[in-house]
């Protein structure tokens, strides 16, 4: 579902760019549902943590921990690891 949600906003984004409304209050809105769907796909070890806070430099803390604690149960696939301490991430973000 996310991979689906990703592609999706992908379509969106090429659409901007050929439309020339890349440099618009549109995709300043879609980059906090960007980042969220490359954290969810992203792999979430304590060793990653520093990658994680780039990528999340438009979403604030909570919605960052949000996204982290979320669980995915069923199937082979899991948006969380269990080897990601959240206070690890917390810390580094960038509190802006």
């Amino acid at each position: 579902m996310i991979t689906l949600c990703r592609y999706n906003l992908s379509h969106l984004e090429q659409w901007l760019r050929d439309n020339k409304l890349q440099d618009t209050n549109v995709q300043q809105a879609l980059d906090p549902i960007i980042q969220a769907s490359q954290l969810l796909q992203a792999r979430k070890t304590d060793a990653d943590v520093d990658c994680i806070c780039e990528m999340c430099s438009q979403l604030t803390p909570p919605q960052v921990g949000t996204l982290l604690s979320m669980r995915h149960v069923g199937g082979e696939h899991s948006f969380f690891s269990k080897s990601l301490h959240l206070s690890n991430i917390m810390g580094p973000i960038n509190v802006d």
